[in-house]
């Protein structure tokens, strides 16, 4: 477990500065290390690294792919805080790949559950994203 951490860790931290391919490895041998200790959390934590990382290299694509199978760990362990950041970065990452409609769902349910946890702000922001795009 010590390990997987430290791998997605250093893959975040590489990200941070720049050094996608160095960090994008890290986490590529984080994965299945998470997978076999079954945690959850720290995949789903991966996955976002790994979906920032592919934003930033420009592979709108993977980083879509990458954003949704975060979700799906957020959901099961009942992170919403996180669920709902992820489902606003994944809006975010469809807006960018030119899909409106999708980009328009996913910021819908990160707002209505910025909403359920009373982060005011974020919901505003979101809120305003849609009604930007709805404009259009």
């Amino acid at each position: 477990m010590g390990e997987s951490n430290t791998l997605n860790g250093t893959g975040w931290a590489l990200a941070r500065l720049g050094r996608y391919a160095s960090g994008e490895a890290h986490c590529l041998q984080a994965l299945p290390l998470l997978q076999v200790h079954e945690d959850g959390e720290g995949q789903a934590a991966t996955w976002d690294t790994l979906a920032y990382i592919a934003r930033r290299t420009g592979r709108t694509s993977r980083a879509v792919d990458a954003c949704r199978q975060a979700l799906a760990p957020f959901q099961a362990i009942g992170n919403a805080n996180r669920e709902a950041d992820t489902w606003a970065s994944l809006g975010d990452m469809q807006a960018d790949a030119g899909d409106g409609d999708a980009a328009r769902q996913a910021w819908a349910r990160a707002l209505d559950l910025y909403r359920d946890q009373g982060r005011t702000a974020r919901a505003r922001e979101m809120a305003s994203r849609l009604a930007a795009r709805t404009e259009h």
